[in-house]
């Protein structure tokens, strides 16, 4: 399998991986606040292998085991401010994603700013004086990662860890004997990145699930033979996911 690449980790992130602030009370602090700048991405045990690619494509951060959700989720986590604003923002804003209903991942460092955050000896964030009276006492602030991509193409490898975060593929018995394939995605929000999906293969359909949820489907065997396929046997998926399709 190739190098994990910068796009792909785009796309996965575009999946499910987010940027947020924390901010939490600490009497270690002068200002009696600690403020963490903080990005994820969550895998099962499966898929464990493509946190640690990203960890070491980054070189920060560190991959951890969940012990909020369920036994077999680890999370890669990079909460070092340093690392954020040298590895995280730096990577979204250059190879930036593509859903605009997201928040660009460069206002993490805008609120940061704007709460005072500066370089501190611990390590950590912390606020400067004259911002605490905004902070509450304990809350969590959620800033997607997410930038609006200038290019109205997408990425092949970006496609590609999209579909290792938010793709699936399965197979349908309908009651006429029939045996139907089917390769979807979905996206909350609007339906921008599906239509690039959309135009990038040539093919498939867009359904509105809901008011904030659609999916894009592909589930002619010719479409899929000629398209999908080819696609996912050059650009390989890194998850469990590869072992389905």
């Amino acid at each position: 399998m190739i190098p994990i690449t910068t796009y792909s980790i785009t796309g996965f992130t575009e999946a499910d991986g987010n940027f947020y602030v924390k901010i939490s009370k600490s009497k270690q602090h002068k200002n009696k606040y600690r403020i963490k700048l903080i990005f994820n991405r969550t895998q099962d045990q499966k898929s464990l292998s493509v946190l640690h690619e990203i960890k070491n494509f980054w070189k920060a951060g560190f991959v951890t085991k969940n012990p909020f959700e369920r036994d077999n989720c680890h999370k890669f986590i990079v909460n070092s401010h340093k690392h954020i604003f040298k590895k995280g923002i730096p990577h979204f804003t250059k190879f930036a994603l593509e859903r605009k209903s997201c928040t660009e991942a460069a206002d993490t460092r805008g609120d940061a700013l704007h709460m005072g955050i500066h370089s501190h000896s611990c390590g950590c964030a912390c606020p400067s004086t004259g911002n605490t009276k905004h902070l509450s006492e304990s809350k969590s602030i959620s800033v997607s990662a997410g930038a609006t991509s200038g290019s109205n193409r997408l990425q092949s490898d970006f496609i590609t860890g999209l579909f290792d975060g938010d793709g699936s593929f399965f197979i349908s018995f309908r009651t006429n004997g029939k045996i139907s394939p089917h390769f979807t995605c979905g996206a909350n929000g609007d339906e921008v990145l599906l239509k690039k999906l959309q135009s990038f293969f040539d093919c498939g359909h867009i359904y509105k699930i809901n008011e904030t949820y659609s999916r894009w489907v592909v589930n002619d065997l010719r479409s899929i033979c000629t398209k999908r396929i080819p696609h996912f046997s050059i650009y390989e998926l890194r998850t469990s996911k590869k072992t389905i399709f």
